[in-house]
């Protein structure tokens, strides 16, 4: 179902607790991805290892005394993907 899924382009979305598995079905899922479509990660912490060529991976950052630049939240990650 999942894989069917996956090639008529439906959005999934996956959440869970901590240590439930989405990561491990998130890199497997990516296996069914076209190589021509490309993949938007948005995490806290990098953690997917998808094994595909178009990804871009968007990650959070909090901001810091002796680093340049302003937090980066998930909800700016979301908007800069749309």
């Amino acid at each position: 179902f999942l894989q069917a899924c996956v090639h008529v382009g439906m959005n999934i979305l996956v959440s869970g607790n901590t240590s439930s598995g989405k990561t491990t079905l998130l890199n497997a899922l990516s296996a069914f991805i076209r190589p021509s479509q490309r993949i938007i990660t948005i995490e806290d912490t990098p953690e997917l290892q998808l094994q595909h060529e178009n990804v871009v991976r968007l990650t959070t950052r909090e901001s810091s005394l002796h680093a340049e630049g302003r937090t980066v939240t998930i909800r700016d990650l979301v908007r800069n993907s749309l």
